[in-house]
């Protein structure tokens, strides 16, 4: 991150933490956490979540509030690592006090974090975290609005054994696929998903790498990938490993005909803004953006464009897949949860929220709703949300799929020769 919008970003969290921690519990206010990695190697991400999240905060004051006018304080944490998500997590509960906890743009941490809300019996909404494990713990307190790595993981397989086989005219047991992972909580559920799913379709798997997402150097995966020569490349990567993965693979002119990565690092800004012209065509099986607006209702179309405007507003770009993420799960607690919950007490939002039983195109992000009972598999998950597919071109993510989607076409396939390549 440059010095500008590190400084921006700190006195930002500095404001937020100063007035959260200065004001006094109030019967006019809703008090409610949020953790997120505003601070280190995952704050690109975890900056855009925040966003994403205050911003369905702001609507919902503007709108009245909550609860007969309530207006929604929150108390926000800073967590760049596992370690600092336990102790912020204990700080938010045992001295702030707060009954629920919003978060959190990574796995790792929504995993330690959910572990301590689960102790102390209180509500973890989790809008961004995507490992299997993260919802597979038997937890009680847990709800999770997002698709999770069997989604995505396989999400990518899937585009690449049907529109990418169709494209480039490679049947999937012909096609060589190399799947490549970041070794964390996150990276190797995902990866682990792609790789299942990939078998089960019959592909030629090449490789199926892990990497450490702190190693300074990528350049002997990047190699080895050369030498084995895959079709495509099925990759997932949490933060800037994903910008040292494709420089490296651009300086040691390693060519494949696509690239489907899974969100993480490959999904946000920096991705583009670090490779320019390296980052078209690149795709991604991601959390939901702008989808066709024909795939949402009428109140959550007009939802979704408020969004866009205000987010441009905040931040001059366009929002991608984690601050959609952030603000439709966000608006989802604050519209519908909240309202029949009718206070912060667990029992009650669990109630309310095992109550929805919503169609898809009823969150902003076109997702359904309707969580799974905690007593059952992937409890607490919800069932509805899913992956699209997006693809950068011309510096901004865009929805090529699935059909009732996608906003725009596919582009760029096969991808060109770094050679080629402006």
């Amino acid at each position: 991150m440059k010095r500008a919008g590190w400084v921006i970003m700190t006195g930002l969290l500095a404001g937020l933490l100063g007035l959260a921690q200065g004001a006094t519990a109030s019967n006019h206010e809703v008090r409610i956490g949020t953790i997120f990695p505003m601070t280190g190697h995952m704050a690109f991400g975890g900056n855009e979540g925040f966003m994403g999240t205050d911003i369905a905060r702001e609507i919902v004051n503007e709108r009245g509030g909550v609860w007969g006018g309530k207006k929604i304080v929150f108390v926000p944490a800073d967590a760049p690592d596992q370690t600092a998500a336990t102790n912020e997590m204990n700080r938010l509960i045992s001295r702030d006090g707060v009954k629920l906890v919003i978060g959190s743009y990574s796995s790792a941490i929504a995993f330690a974090a959910s572990a301590v809300a689960e102790r102390n019996r209180i509500i973890f909404w989790e809008n961004h975290g995507v490992a299997d494990p993260i919802a597979r713990r038997g937890f009680k307190y847990l709800f999770k609005t997002n698709v999770n790595a069997t989604g995505t993981g396989g999400c990518a397989a899937v585009w690449a054994a049907t529109y990418l086989s169709r494209t480039l005219n490679i049947a999937p047991k012909d096609m060589k696929v190399a799947v490549v992972w970041e070794d964390g909580t996150y990276g190797a559920s995902v990866g682990k998903a792609a790789f299942t799913k990939a078998t089960e379709l019959g592909m030629k798997v090449v490789a199926n790498e892990g990497y450490s997402a702190k190693s300074p150097d990528l350049s002997p995966l990047v190699l080895k990938l050369k030498e084995l020569q895959p079709d495509v490349l099925l990759v997932a990567g949490i933060g800037q490993d994903a910008v040292l993965l494709w420089s490296q693979a651009k300086k040691l002119d390693l060519n494949v005909k696509a690239v489907v990565a899974t969100s993480g690092g490959w999904g946000v800004p920096d991705f583009a803004k670090n490779l320019g012209e390296g980052a078209n065509g690149v795709f991604s099986s991601d959390f939901p953006t702008e989808v066709n607006p024909q795939a949402l209702t009428p109140k959550t179309r007009q939802l979704a464009q408020e969004f866009i405007k205000r987010f441009k507003a905040r931040k001059g770009t366009t929002p991608t897949g984690n601050a959609w993420l952030a603000f439709s799960g966000t608006m989802l607690l604050f519209e519908e949860v909240l309202p029949k919950a009718g206070s912060l007490e667990p029992e009650s939002i669990k109630q309310a929220a095992f109550s929805l039983d919503l169609p898809e195109g009823s969150m902003a992000n076109g997702c359904g709703v309707k969580f799974i009972s905690h007593d059952q598999f992937d409890g607490g998950k919800n069932e509805r949300a899913f992956a699209v597919v997006v693809q950068w071109q011309k510096g901004e993510v865009h929805v090529v799929g699935p059909e009732k989607f996608a906003t725009h076409k596919s582009i760029l396939v096969p991808l060109p020769k770094w050679s080629d390549r402006k």
